[in-house]
């Protein structure tokens, strides 16, 4: 007896693959979720190392500029993948369609 005959699951199938209609907006919300996973952890270590530089700058003032400017690029960065989402969200709202 297996798991899946005891809770009732039934076993995995591939229709997503296979509907050519559903494709494109299962593509674009995998990429999308894909996106801000990577932006995260992209974002966390500008963080951390901005954060590093900073303390270790010692009043000099090109390393707190630089710890400064990659601390914003960092920012700037999951804003911009964040608002994607957003714009997503929006033309599935106007449009229609079934994007996340």
């Amino acid at each position: 007896m297996h798991l899946s005959q005891i809770s009732g699951i039934n076993s995995p199938s591939n229709s997503v693959f296979t509907d050519y209609e559903t494709l494109p907006s299962v593509l674009v919300s995998r990429v999308l979720i894909f996106a801000i996973f990577v932006a995260g952890f992209i974002f966390f270590f500008r963080l951390i190392t901005s954060g590093f530089s900073y303390l270790t700058a010692n009043g000099d003032q090109a390393k707190i500029q630089s710890a400064t400017k990659g601390l914003t690029m960092g920012v700037t960065g999951l804003v911009i993948v964040v608002s994607a989402i957003f714009i997503a969200q929006i033309i599935e709202a106007i449009f229609g369609l079934n994007i996340l």
